[in-house]
């Protein structure tokens, strides 16, 4: 498979969406069960998990500011290298 300027496939299948830091505030996130979403400032939802949060010890807050990655897993997008600015 070639790689273009737009994405790349991993080695877990997945592919990672290239272009990027991306910018959005936390929807919400349960912190109990580890899971959330973030609203991208392109008006899209994206998951987020707690292995995908870089400081993952403690978590996110509704509204909350972030910048993060985005691969395409066969489930829609999920952020990573989610980071608080």
């Amino acid at each position: 498979m070639e790689a273009t300027a737009e994405a790349v496939v991993d080695l877990t299948a997945e592919v990672v969406i290239k272009g990027g830091l991306m910018e959005g505030k936390v929807k919400w996130y349960d912190a109990v069960k580890g899971y959330g979403f973030i609203h991208t400032d392109d008006d899209k939802d994206v998951f987020v998990h707690r292995s995908g949060i870089k400081d993952a010890q403690f978590g996110l807050e509704t509204d909350q500011a972030v910048q993060f990655e985005v691969k395409e897993s066969d489930r829609g997008p999920v952020a990573f290298d989610v980071e608080v600015i």
